[in-house]
C-alpha cells in the first residue's frame, strides 16, 4: 500500500486513509494489514473503512 500510495502507514488512521486512496485509483476492494494493530479493509461498495483489531495470542510453535 505504502508502494502504491507514496503514503507511510503506522496506524489505522494512515490505512483507511491508504485504502480510500488506492479505491479512487480504481480497486474495487483493499485490506492493509499492521501486524499486531489488525488491518483495515476497504471495498467500493462501503466507502467506510472497516477496522479489524487483533487478538494477542501465546505462540506454542513455530514449526
Amino acid at each position: 500500500a505504502e508502494l502504491l500510495t507514496g503514503l507511510s502507514v503506522t496506524s489505522v488512521e494512515d490505512a483507511s486513509q491508504v485504502g480510500l486512496e488506492l479505491l479512487n485509483k480504481g480497486c474495487g476492494s483493499v485490506i492493509v494489514t499492521l501486524g499486531p494493530l489488525g488491518c483495515v479493509v476497504c471495498q467500493s461498495t462501503n466507502m467506510a473503512p472497516k477496522h479489524i483489531p487483533t487478538t494477542a495470542v501465546t505462540v506454542a510453535d513455530t514449526t
